[in-house]
């Protein structure tokens, strides 16, 4: 029976036994005289009692009989109260399918923001303001397991608004398993946000200006509120700003060459902000809303110059100027509606979303074209002007439901996914060379799309051998069905296909040093909705994009294999095949010399190689983690001879991230990023120069280090952000471009709170709303 030091029973307590996996097996409740029963089958057991969500004793047991426990004393939760239990977890965890990388415990994410932390995290690499997860293409980024429907500078800046302090941990998941969807050989970043301490608030303001040709500047904040039941939180952001955006080519026509320089002007008037709102009913049952908008005017001009030369004897033949302007707007609105239910105490549990998306985009693009002789004389009918208006509309209905299910021999999850999407595009294209805009219908379109998946999934999780063993296989299946349909063309293409996607991790850990895992998995990649829009986009007379709606989604398999060492040494090996690759490709035409950038499934590729990341901790003033990448890729054209036949060739880049603490208490702090890209040849049929990226930051906190203030210096010896050539039908062209990342930015962050919420006098039962999800 159960009873405190007096001797008194204690009633309606929770007693359940696990087994050395950790998989519940039984549970029950003492009753009025502290008495239960339970029974099981011979077997090692750990026994744990718990009362209002807390563990108030704890057991080993062997049991190959009827056992009598006998009285067991427990504490009274008075004196339980005042119980603190400490631990220490790694900075780097290794589990089954994911890398999770504890930021409390990294002294160089510490008074920073979210960015700051993903700069310090393994695996992931942050450049320019742009996050990568290192050997994938594409990224998702998650706050607490919800996808954030953003990306480029709107998913910096809210991120910007996170900080250091409030996150637990990021997870850096490289092989994404059942649960997720399928969609891109991708990798997932899981922000783990702390839970807000009950009945408390705090808050975040900052602001920053970054200096570059042109100055940018940003201010916002962040404010999370915990009171009995309810949990709310607000962020905000504001960027207004310009950058310049500098490119180059040549391009090497059997009779001509074309050499072109453009320099353009990127604004930036940008506001996104989220709310959210959890509402706790009972100690098993929670339901939120979250809301997340975002409305930009990133407007562009641009002037570009291109010089054309006869390729014998060398000389100038005529130059084309085109000077352009594109006005446009960007407005994103999601919302989210979830719930979770805990069914059981044995950890069976059910969660469910329902997002809806509506995005709108509207561009009006003008350009104006003169073209001049080799004695700059304009040479007949030599002026072109036009004007593209472009409107797209996508909304989006998807849900989910969720179930966890364990058993005793293993732990079962399952679940289902809806998707609905529509997509329109309308094109409209004005010739206004002379005094009349006149319509063309010829190069005007309505575009519509429809995309609709259904996904179902099981994955099944087991712990063996003393638990230094964990497998986990899944299974996801998707079926897509497509629809496309081009009014003017009176063109319509429809699609259906189904597509299983295994996944599969298996992982040893001998001990707190070594661990060890191998896991595969299958993933899809759909063209994105702009890429499936057949129509014509002009930049100038000789230069046009346009998309394909025949594009076919391609496959990859993936296999990696990880070992860590301690907190110090992350190894991983890879491979990757993927099959009917899509991506845009430029086809050079040297009878009109037009530039036709579109869209085709070109090529096949597989590529494997290895990631070292070693951290470097030995003294309290300096954590360094560095990092080297290599490996061998190979690709095979599709579209021979428009591209080479084939590609291949070695890869990779070497890196090293330090972080000095200069004061003892700690609130002086100074690093720097060192990276260099070694020369490769890339999957695309593309080779790419080397480049070389420094940046170097500074922070000071003040206030108990309540303000900070940060200094970061950026891509100091100016690298492009590309740079590379390619041959398109026979003909070798070279590419660079650089987009103004090299700057300087200071910021301040200022973060206050309190623990003081007014709320009623609560009594002791009342401990289980502690248990409340954010």
């Amino acid at each position: 029976m159960l009873a405190d030091k007096t001797g008194k029973p204690y009633e309606l307590a929770e007693i359940v036994l696990y087994k050395n996996d950790s998989v519940a097996v039984a549970v029950e409740f003492s009753d009025v005289n502290g008495k239960f029963n339970i029974k099981v089958q011979e077997g090692d057991y750990a026994l744990a009692i718990r009362q209002f969500g807390k563990i108030i004793y704890s057991r080993e047991l062997v049991l190959n009989k009827d056992t009598d426990l006998g009285v067991i004393n427990i504490e009274s939760m008075q004196q339980l109260q005042e119980i603190i239990v400490q631990g220490k977890t790694k900075l780097i965890e290794r589990k089954v399918d994911r890398l999770v990388f504890n930021v409390e415990n990294s002294q160089s994410a510490a008074g920073g923001d979210a960015i700051d932390v993903l700069k310090v995290t393994p695996n992931i690499n942050v450049q320019n303001d742009q996050i990568s997860i290192i050997g994938k293409s594409t990224l998702a980024v998650m706050i607490n397991d919800r996808i954030m429907q953003l990306s480029g500078d709107d998913l910096i800046n809210f991120l910007k608004t996170i900080p250091a302090d409030n996150i637990k941990n990021v997870e850096v998941i490289t092989t994404p398993p059942a649960k997720y969807d399928a969609e891109g050989n991708s990798g997932l970043i899981n922000i783990k946000l702390k839970k807000t301490p009950d009945n408390s608030w705090n808050a975040t303001v900052f602001g920053a200006y970054k200096q570059a040709a042109y100055g940018t500047g940003s201010t916002g904040g962040n404010f999370n509120y915990n009171k009995d039941k309810m949990a709310f939180v607000l962020s905000t952001n504001y960027t207004k700003g310009s950058y310049r955006g500098k490119e180059e080519s040549s391009i090497y026509y059997p009779a001509k060459l074309w050499e072109s320089k453009g320099i353009a002007k990127y604004e930036s008037d940008l506001w996104n902000g989220r709310a959210g709102v959890d509402y706790q009913f009972t100690k098993k049952w929670n339901m939120g809303v979250q809301y997340i908008g975002s409305f930009n005017k990133p407007d562009i001009e641009d002037d570009n110059e291109t010089n054309i030369i006869d390729a014998n004897p060398g000389i100038p033949n005529g130059v084309i100027t085109t000077k352009g302007k594109n006005l446009r707007k960007r407005n994103l609105n999601t919302l989210n509606w979830h719930t979770n239910v805990d069914l059981d105490t044995l950890g069976r549990k059910i969660s469910a979303d329902f997002d809806y998306l509506n995005y709108i985009a509207d561009n009006d693009a003008v350009f104006h074209s003169d073209t001049y002789n080799s004695a700059q004389a304009e040479v007949p009918n030599g002026r072109v002007a036009a004007n593209n208006l472009i409107h797209q509309k996508i909304n989006n209905y998807s849900g989910q439901v969720n179930v966890e299910h364990p058993l005793q021999w293993m732990n079962l999850s399952y679940g289902t996914k809806l998707s609905f999407s529509k997509t329109r595009n309308d094109v409209a294209y004005f010739d206004i060379t002379g005094s009349i805009p006149l319509f063309d219908t010829s190069q005007s379109d309505q575009f519509e799309y429809k995309e609709n998946t259904q996904a179902l999934y099981a994955s099944g999780n087991k712990k063996f051998g003393n638990n230094k063993w964990e497998t986990q296989l899944g299974l996801r299946m998707e079926n897509t069905r497509t629809e496309g349909y081009s009014i003017v063309l009176n063109e319509k293409v429809k699609k259906e296909y189904t597509q299983f996607f295994p996944t599969a991790y298996i992982t040893y850990t001998p001990n707190e040093q070594h661990s060890f895992s191998l896991n595969y998995s299958k993933r899809i990649n759909r063209p994105g909705f702009n890429a499936l829009n057949p129509f014509k986009w002009y930049s100038s007379p000789y230069a046009y994009s346009e998309g394909n709606p025949y594009l076919q989604p391609s496959f990859s398999h993936n296999i990696e294999a990880n070992y860590g060492y301690r907190d110090l040494l992350q190894t991983t090996l890879f491979f990757s095949r993927d099959t009917d690759n899509s991506g845009q490709v430029v086809l050079l035409n040297e009878s009109d010399y037009t530039q036709r950038v579109t869209r085709l499934n070109y090529f096949d590729s597989y590529s494997f190689g290895f990631q070292q990341v070693y951290i470097f901790k030995k003294f309290h003033w300096l954590e360094s983690q560095n990092m080297v990448v290599g490996y061998f890729q190979h690709s095979d054209s599709k579209i021979y001879p428009v591209t080479p036949r084939s590609n291949e060739g070695l890869g990779g880049s070497i890196g090293t991230s330090n972080n000095f603490i200069l004061n003892k208490d700690k609130t002086i702090r100074a690093g720097f990023d060192l990276q260099y890209q070694f020369p490769n040849r890339s999957g695309d049929l593309v080779y790419n120069y080397g480049i070389t990226q420094l940046n170097v930051s500074a922070r000071f906190s003040f206030l108990d280090k309540k303000l900070q203030l940060t200094i970061v210096g950026n891509n100091l010896l100016k690298a492009y952000d590309f740079n590379n050539k390619s041959n398109r039908n026979g003909i070798e062209a070279y590419y660079k471009g650089y987009y103004d990342t090299r700057y300087c930015r200071v910021s301040l962050l200022y973060k206050w709170g309190s623990s003081k919420v007014n709320v009623a006098e609560r009594q002791v039962s009342n401990e289980e709303e502690k248990n409340r999800t954010n």
